[in-house]
């Protein structure tokens, strides 16, 4: 640790923690010409604007008994990777360390008994940055200077109004541990703060959390997801993945619209918030992309009797495999939301609950997708205890009741994600041979997922299924209309021939179906931010040369949002104007039931195709 002589303004290093003398601190924004370590050992400091800042720190430090002094700007050679490093990692410890931290706000004029001063002192950058976060909280003693070095105050007399400003509540301004302030509230205090560079805005909050790990400058936001990592490790706060602005998940299920006002707040202030849960949700993963993610939970309170429930989490690329309690019940009785991917997805229980609210608890919504993975799907939701299985005086926590979760977001917006799961039963017979797709997408083998780069506004994707290498049966996904699927083809697949007197396709189905007898050939015609799931499909292993039947279920004949075309052995479903409102408006799930008609020596077969928005 290097320090500065305040009466010399000379820099002496520390080797040895014990060596260390009485030291003040300084913490300031930075500014054009600031003063660096190898321009201390030289002339070339008293040319810099930042060298007056360092004389009047130190000429403070003298009048309070001090003889050293730590600032950042000129205390750390930073050509020095592994110095820089070391640095960042200790800087919490120094700065909790010092007899006293003097901040200078470089753009506070005027005193603090006048509304002027008061505007200035509010709206100070300082309180914006993310590395004054810890030289607020760290130091035993904080005094506040004005550009002209006018002594505002300290940071008990100011409490009342550094609280308004920073959302951080007395007790911790004014020296409480922090080991009792959940995960998601420090989080919340870092909300409203930025760094210069991206990879800072983790880097800042080590302190905050007492974590420590490399600094890699040039991950990006990698390095905020890395210190949640660490941070779960460390603490095992569940209060980490409660990010989002909560909800209260029984009264959403009881409206009669997809839409929730609430009241949430923060600090001592308090705003309206609408909540829409609707079949465009994104679908996200466990850990949040930056600190802004916590703007609405500095009222989550940890609760450390969960500490023993559930299993640990392995993180992976991406993803979290974490077990923890669910809730039995998700749709309560009188439920009047017409969502119904509510009643495949799951409720994970977390450790941590509304301050204040002693019944409620906080849970995320999980929705699967790709086959094996789960998604969060929206903010967290706020569940009254006794409202739900999970909670049980005698023995709340049953093993049964853990489950274990590969939690992980598509890299891509939904939009452009098409999944394809269980298709299809091993029982039929049938396999997925051969995918075929237009330029801009990818087949996922591993999760049965389409994935469509950003800017594709056309979809072209041939599955092949066989059974036995002998029989083949084609589900074809093309996105617009009925005529443009063919141009799509013809345009964005090579070798698949596209023929004005095979009206239907059926050329086509055979060409993909290569040497086996094509069976069947479905073509829909869809938007993109669909998701496709055939379930339950026989497969038939012959079709009559009648036309296809057609039958609803689920509430799809109330909504009149599709129509089949029909053909020997081949169904058109293609959507209208009314569909496309319905994608947009709430979630989705139709299934279309095509009846085969029984011919007099062929078995009636049926096929159920289910549409679904992911």
């Amino acid at each position: 640790m290097r320090l500065i002589k305040t009466d010399t303004l000379e820099v002496q290093e520390f080797i040895a923690d014990d060596d260390i003398p009485r030291y003040a601190i300084f913490s300031h924004t930075w500014a054009d010409e600031e003063v660096k370590y190898e321009e201390m050992l030289d002339s070339s400091r008293f040319h810099k604007k930042g060298y007056q800042k360092i004389t009047y720190a130190c000429q403070q430090a003298v009048s309070d008994g001090l003889d050293w002094m730590w600032i950042d700007s000129c205390c750390i050679d930073k050509r020095s990777s592994a110095e820089l490093s070391e640095a960042i990692n200790s800087m919490y410890r120094w700065y909790e360390a010092a007899a006293v931290c003097y901040v200078y706000l470089a753009d506070v004029c005027s005193a603090l008994d006048s509304e002027q001063g008061l505007l200035e002192f509010r709206n100070s950058r300082w309180f914006t940055r993310g590395w004054t976060l810890q030289e607020l909280l760290a130091p035993r003693n904080v005094l506040f200077f004005s550009q002209s070095w006018t002594h505002l105050g300290n940071r008990e007399n100011l409490q009342t109004l550094i609280c308004g400003i920073t959302g951080i509540e007395p007790n911790f301004l004014l020296g409480q541990d922090l080991d009792f302030a959940s995960v998601a509230k420090k989080m919340s205090w870092a909300a409203h703060r930025n760094t210069s560079r991206i990879e800072d805005i983790a880097y800042c909050l080590l302190g905050i959390f007492d974590v420590n790990m490399p600094l890699l400058y040039g991950e990006g936001k990698k390095s905020f997801l890395r210190l949640q990592e660490e941070v779960y490790r460390a603490s095992g706060d569940d209060s980490i993945f409660s990010w989002g602005s909560p909800y209260r998940l029984d009264s959403f299920l009881r409206t009669k619209s997809p839409s929730l006002d609430h009241k949430r707040s923060r600090g001592s202030e308090t705003s309206q918030s609408k909540i829409h849960l609707t079949a465009d949700e994104p679908l996200l993963g466990l850990l949040a992309d930056s600190p802004k993610a916590f703007k609405d939970n500095g009222n989550i309170m940890r609760l450390r009797s969960f500490e023993s429930i559930g299993v640990p989490p392995i993180f992976f690329g991406g993803g979290v495999r974490i077990g923890l309690p669910i809730a039995k019940k998700i749709l309560p009785d009188g439920n009047l939301v017409d969502l119904p991917w509510l009643k495949e997805a799951s409720v994970v229980i977390l450790g941590c609950r509304m301050e204040r609210e002693h019944q409620t608890i906080i849970g995320l919504l999980l929705r699967p997708w790709g086959g094996k993975f789960s998604a969060r799907c929206g903010n967290p939701v706020i569940l009254r205890t006794d409202s739900y299985d999970f909670w049980d005086k005698a023995d709340p926590y049953l093993e049964k009741q853990i489950k274990v979760f590969d939690i992980k977001a598509p890299r891509h917006h939904p939009k452009y994600m098409i999944s394809l799961s269980q298709i299809p039963y091993a029982a039929t017979g049938y396999a997925l041979s051969r995918v075929r797709s237009n330029q801009g997408t990818k087949w996922n083998k591993r999760d049965y997922v389409l994935e469509c780069n950003d800017g594709v506004d056309a979809l072209l994707a041939a599955f092949v299924f066989k059974a036995n290498g002998k029989q083949a049966f084609t589900v074809i996904l093309a996105s617009g209309t009925r005529g443009e699927w063919r141009k799509y083809m013809e345009d964005n697949i090579q070798n698949l021939p596209v023929d004005s007197s095979d009206p239907y396709g059926w050329k086509l189905a055979r060409q993909l179906a290569g040497d086996a007898e094509p069976q069947g050939l479905l073509v829909i015609c869809a938007p993109l931010d669909i998701g496709l799931s055939l379930q339950d499909t026989p497969w038939a292993d012959s079709c009559s040369s009648g036309n296809p039947t057609f039958k609803e279920e689920g509430g799809f004949d109330r909504r009149a949002i599709a129509h089949v075309m029909q053909s020997s052995r081949i169904c058109w479903l293609q959507e209208n104007g009314s569909m496309n409102r319905e994608f947009r408006m709430d979630d989705l799930r139709v299934k279309v039931k095509l009846d085969w008609m029984k011919a007099p020596t062929v078995n009636s077969e049926n096929t159920t195709v289910e549409i679904e928005v992911l």
